[in-house]
């Protein structure tokens, strides 16, 4: 007899919103706290071993990891790392050589979620003063998108198109 295999996380006050994105057809990624008090972390959930392992080990003083989202070349995991004195910050996991490399990207907002370019270069994110900016991976460098500030939150890149759909 076989079953499917499954993982539950349990909405409660510990894990209010998980987030999940997936590397392939068999695993993918997860945040979620041990305790109440612990930060959030992300796992990688395997479906065929039925099992979990930790990635992240963010800093025990903060609320965590957040908003993991695997770029299309399946090269990196965007996470963006609670920051007790800025907000948040935007790391890049190298999933290939496993180095954690953190960027300019700050948000003192809940302006979390972040999205990655067609090919996966250019990462979306609502900036500091509020506008839809993208961010180089290799030059390093921020460009502002919109003319407008504050058109919405979590911005959402449609594939194969140069529009996005951003949360009001």
């Amino acid at each position: 007899t076989a079953t499917n295999a499954k993982l539950i996380i349990e909405l409660h006050p510990v894990n209010l919103s998980p987030a999940i994105s997936w590397l392939n057809e068999s695993q993918f990624f997860y945040s979620a706290r041990e305790a109440a008090n612990a930060p959030l972390r992300i796992y990688l959930y395997d479906l065929a071993l039925d099992n979990s392992s930790q990635v992240t080990s963010p800093p025990i003083n903060t609320f965590g990891d957040m908003a993991a989202v695997v770029s299309p070349n399946k090269h990196w995991l965007a996470i963006m790392r609670a920051d007790g004195e800025n907000g948040y910050q935007l790391n890049l996991l190298n999933l290939i050589n496993k180095d954690l490399i953190k960027t300019n990207i700050v948000s003192p907002e809940s302006r979390l979620n972040i999205s990655f370019s067609d090919d996966s270069n250019d990462i979306y994110h609502i900036d500091q003063q509020g506008y839809l900016s993208s961010y180089d991976i290799n030059n390093k460098t921020t460009t502002r998108i919109s003319e407008r500030q504050y058109i919405g939150y979590w911005p959402l890149k449609i594939p194969g198109k140069t529009q996005f759909v951003l949360q009001q």
